[in-house]
């Protein structure tokens, strides 16, 4: 911890709001300082026997669901990390998995989407069995929308059942010319179970990370492209878009629009953090193999600053955490906002830590070590 405390004290990054209300005291804000997160609880490994892990889900109880690809099953572990029941099995019969691809908890009711199998599966806290739903093959929606939709992704399970999707959409009639996949704009789309529309939550504007020239093109990564981000409560309850762009001056600015399940609009906020300078070398890195010649990316293609930020993870009260990509080279700094948008404590966290889930105490995250283990971490953050 002294060098995490270090680090606070040399590197903190502040942020400065640009379009909030007028209740919101500035001059507070620029003195919340990152703090250390602290470890609170450690699921090992090799002790707990887990394989690749690609999705965690949290319940507001603190029961921790983890998915297990390799095995097609899900754990669930007590909030104090203790192992508590292994669901399903790889297959495709009742209570099996082909691919886990998503879950959530409403309550105490775990769901499970399998895109392969088109299906939704349910299971108690406690490791008893529920129910199974099939997952809608397409979006219709004749009486709302000329628009056509295509290859809905789940994203939340309501409690009534209805679902969010994320779904490419088409124009009508079929023969209008669709823009490049990497270019279409995603729409968040609340469903019934059958894959009726009932309601257009929002639009996602398309990223602009494409760089096209040519028949080809090319996509740069996250980290130095600005990208939309969208962070969804497993319950449907609440939805954040978060878009970014980046100045000439080395400022970064992103917009975060929360809005809930009716696509109600809850807050939409500005802000503004200082960019960290992609170095020379770094730069160089960026263009090996990649010129003028092959009629893709040239040096102009490539920023020369990291973009704003990473990820975003929602909490189950609606708090936001956000992954700046500024900082130091062993942390992460994550910007925290309150259910109305309002800044809280950011906090330190390691990078190797792929964060995947929030709860009450902190944020649980997954950390690879150099032999390709994955252990479970929940990091605390400070109170409101």
């Amino acid at each position: 911890m002294t060098k995490f405390r270090t680090l606070r004290a040399g590197i903190c990054i502040s942020l400065v709001l640009l379009g909030g209300r007028a209740d919101i005291d500035l001059a507070a804000q620029a003195n919340l300082s990152p703090v250390p997160a602290k470890e609170l609880v450690r699921i090992r490994a090799e002790e707990a026997n887990l394989t690749a892990i690609a999705v965690l889900a949290v319940s507001d109880k603190g029961v921790l669901a983890v998915s297990q690809r390799r095995d097609g099953q899900v754990r669930l572990f007590s909030p104090t990390g203790r192992p508590v029941a292994t669901l399903g099995r790889s297959g495709a019969g009742p209570w099996e998995f082909r691919r886990l691809d998503a879950l959530g908890w409403v309550g105490d009711t775990l769901w499970v989407a399998d895109q392969a199998l088109k299906r939704i599966t349910t299971f108690h806290a406690s490791g008893a069995s529920g129910e199974m739903t099939e997952l809608p093959l397409q979006v219709t929606a004749r009486s709302i929308t000329t628009m056509r939709f295509m290859f809905p992704i789940i994203s939340a399970r309501l409690p009534d059942g209805t679902l969010l999707v994320q779904a490419s959409g088409l124009p009508l009639p079929e023969g209008s010319q669709p823009n490049p996949v990497m270019n279409d704009p995603r729409y968040a789309l609340r469903v019934s179970s059958e894959g009726s529309l009932q309601r257009i939550i929002g639009t996602d504007p398309p990223d602009s990370c494409r760089r096209a020239r040519g028949a080809d093109g090319t996509t740069l990564s996250s980290s130095i492209c600005p990208r939309k981000v969208v962070a969804t409560r497993p319950d449907g309850s609440r939805r954040v878009l978060l878009t970014a762009a980046v100045t000439s001056r080395g400022l970064g600015n992103y917009q975060v629009l929360a809005v809930n399940a009716s696509g109600d609009t809850l807050y939409r906020r500005t802000y503004s953090v200082p960019l960290a300078r992609i170095s020379g070398p770094g730069r160089d890195s960026l263009l090996e193999g990649v010129g003028e010649s092959n009629g893709m990316m040239s040096s102009s293609d490539i920023p020369y600053y990291y973009a704003p930020l990473h990820e975003a993870q929602l909490g189950p009260d609606g708090e936001l955490w956000i992954a700046l990509n500024g900082g130091h080279n062993v942390l992460r700094e994550w910007q925290r906002l309150d259910p109305r948008g309002r800044p809280l404590p950011s906090v330190w966290i390691p990078r190797a830590a792929k964060v995947m889930a929030l709860e009450s105490r902190g944020a649980w995250a997954v950390v690879t070590d150099d032999n390709g283990f994955q252990d479970i971490v929940l990091y605390g953050a400070p109170p409101p």
